[in-house]
């Protein structure tokens, strides 16, 4: 109804003495709502971004792995909306807690693997030992609330269908991004420290 008025408003609406605003009740509500969650998405993360980047560099002990994390969380975010979008599912107030959800699950699954990582560092086989005991509490997890949400998309409910497969798209994303390009990243890291400390001490040598 809000997207039928709105054409009729830019088609036929002629005059500057008069604007068409939301009407009252139930649908006139639902369409403000849904245009100021539309507007304070994006907003929403850019304040919630440095919260989580001080906060698991705190916590990590390094500002760099506090970076990694980011990665990972928004390639799921981005991936999941670009699924939203392709599926004509709208942000409303129904669909906002996938946001919270991207952010939360991305950022919890990447400490397990981080903080797994850390401890198995010095060894020859961390990243195998990584997932082989945080990786797979981690794919189990997604996997089974994935399995369960996944269920939504037989409803006759034709949102709550499109819903329950943005949700387990968005779980089985952040389960990707931790098992696999967070590690990677990890890896990747530390070897580029590795190789600038060894030049620099080479250059000492030499000098």
């Amino acid at each position: 109804m809000i997207r039928a008025t709105k054409e009729w408003v830019r088609t036929n609406h002629r005059t500057k003495a008069v604007d068409f605003l939301y009407p009252g009740g139930i649908i006139g509500q639902l369409a403000a709502v849904n245009e100021v969650i539309r507007k304070s998405i994006p907003q929403s993360l850019m304040m919630v971004t440095p919260v989580i980047l001080v906060a698991s560099s705190i916590f990590l002990g390094s500002f760099f792995q506090g970076l990694l994390l980011l990665v990972p969380l928004f390639f799921s975010i981005l991936v999941t909306f670009g699924v939203m979008g392709f599926l004509g599912v709208g942000l409303t107030i129904e669909t906002l807690p996938l946001a919270s959800l991207g952010i939360g699950l991305g950022v919890d699954y990447g400490i397990y693997i981080l903080g797994r990582m850390r401890d198995e560092r010095q060894k020859p086989d961390a990243l195998r030992q990584t997932l082989l005991t945080s990786g797979k509490a981690v794919f189990f997890t997604a996997a089974s609330v994935a399995v369960g949400v996944i269920i939504w998309v037989l409803s006759p409910v034709k949102m709550e269908a499109k819903l329950g497969l943005s949700l387990a798209c968005l779980l089985f994303l952040n389960m990707v991004a931790a098992l696999l390009l967070l590690p990677a990243l990890f890896l990747s890291g530390g070897r580029s420290v590795a190789q600038g400390l060894s030049t620099n001490q080479k250059i000492r040598e030499r000098i």
